[in-house]
């Protein structure tokens, strides 16, 4: 059954190709299994709606036609690849087999740093926990600067993105508002002065 990220834009019926990629589902299942695993993906999951048998036997594709990847990578983060720009649910997987057939090729080719980057922006939001929620942000022991805007190291983050979430975070917490939360506030007011002095700012 398909299991899509809410974050994801789905692709209009009229828009999806109805080329094919030259695979066979086994084909692109293996594949794309084989490069997630060189890669270090683990807890693969292939999510898409089954396909069916009309009255005369002929097998269709499902109405919904959409694949969607979920894998988790070594530090644990949950990532998500999706795919409906074509007809079947063949080519959706194809698709996806051959981004990360890609990347993987990158990565060999010396661009794992590069690769990396891409996957980072992958990272999904739908079971990760959204940074800019109030009761998922972290504190005490836990709140290094960088964990409270989302990232898993300093190195990471960028100073406009961090202000961005802080604006997005105190319109949601500030004691003003009648669901202020003063505590929330102060580790959102914290975290943007550490990140402001170790980008070198005010």
């Amino acid at each position: 059954m398909l299991r899509w990220p809410p974050s994801w834009e789905r692709t209009p019926f009229h828009v999806r190709s109805a080329g094919s990629l030259g695979f066979t589902r086994q084909q692109a299942e293996q594949g794309l299994l084989v490069a997630l695993g060189e890669m270090g993906a683990r807890d693969v999951q292939l999510t898409c709606n089954d396909l069916w048998r009309d009255a005369s036997g002929l097998v269709r594709q499902p109405e919904d036609p959409g694949v969607a990847l979920w894998f988790v990578d070594a530090h644990g983060d949950t990532y998500a690849l999706a795919c409906d720009s074509y007809m079947t649910v063949r080519d959706n997987i194809g698709a996806l087999y051959q981004l990360c057939e890609q990347m993987r090729r990158s990565a060999l080719m010396g661009a794992s740093t590069a690769v990396a980057k891409m996957f980072m922006g992958l990272i999904t939001q739908d079971t990760a926990g959204d940074p800019a929620r109030v009761d998922q942000v972290p504190t005490g022991a836990e709140a290094q600067w960088w964990h409270v805007f989302g990232y898993r190291m300093a190195e990471q983050a960028t100073l406009d993105e961090c202000e961005r979430k802080y604006r997005a975070a105190v319109k949601k917490v500030h004691p003003d508002r009648p669901d202020g939360d003063v505590d929330a506030m102060r580790v959102w007011t914290d975290a943007i002065k550490a990140a402001r002095e170790h980008f070198g700012t005010r």
